[in-house]
């Protein structure tokens, strides 16, 4: 009896160690779905993206949207006025081309971060409106529910399915992995090559 006892105490211990050992690759595996040190970007099944304001050499004030966002390794630009998560980074729509303002005002209060090893938190908006995903991580593609958010109170919409691939990056010249905002406003250099605003692809 006290044989069977040991070796039962023994074949669990082993099983425990055993578990704990392998708990590392697991979390390593699933974290490694999403690179957090290289600049990605993802097309998104909607036009979720958009922004108002005019164009940085003047002009009417226009509304544009895209469904393509660039995740940039750095650190989301620092307002004193917003708070935000230590751990935020700085996202990019590489289309985006509007007056100083208006492109301060949404990448300062936008953001994505790890909010598990599978799974991440996307935000976009200028600090009164704008979608808030969560999504999980699944190969080269994302998947999860956006919110709509907005400051108005009972203006929220339900929370939607939303979905998105992981596409090549458009290339921007001598564009830094963060966003800095140039004399025009313009995030990371890049803007269409014709000049003129287009909604995106």
């Amino acid at each position: 009896m006290r044989h069977s006892s040991f070796v039962h105490s023994f074949l669990m211990k082993r099983t425990v160690r055993a578990a704990l050992g392998a708990l590392p690759v697991m979390v390593n595996s699933l974290g490694a779905q999403l690179d957090t040190t290289q600049v990605q970007c993802y097309q998104f099944d909607r036009h979720y993206f958009s922004w108002v304001g005019r164009p940085p050499e003047g002009g009417a004030v226009f509304r544009d949207s895209t469904r393509l966002i660039r995740l940039t390794a750095g650190p989301r630009p620092i307002d004193r006025f917003l708070r935000g998560p230590s751990d935020a980074r700085a996202l990019v729509p590489p289309t985006m081309r509007v007056d100083s303002f208006a492109t301060r005002s949404w990448l300062r209060s936008s953001y994505w971060r790890h909010v598990m090893p599978d799974s991440l938190e996307v935000v976009w908006r200028n600090g009164l409106y704008g979608p808030v995903f969560r999504m999980g991580v699944k190969g080269d593609s994302l998947q999860g529910r956006v919110r709509f958010t907005t400051d108005v109170v009972g203006g929220e919409r339900p929370p939607e399915r939303a979905g998105a691939v992981r596409v090549a990056c458009p290339e921007a010249p001598g564009a830094p992995s963060n966003p800095r905002l140039d004399a025009d406003g313009r995030a990371n250099g890049a803007r269409p090559r014709d000049g003129r605003r287009r909604r995106d692809r």
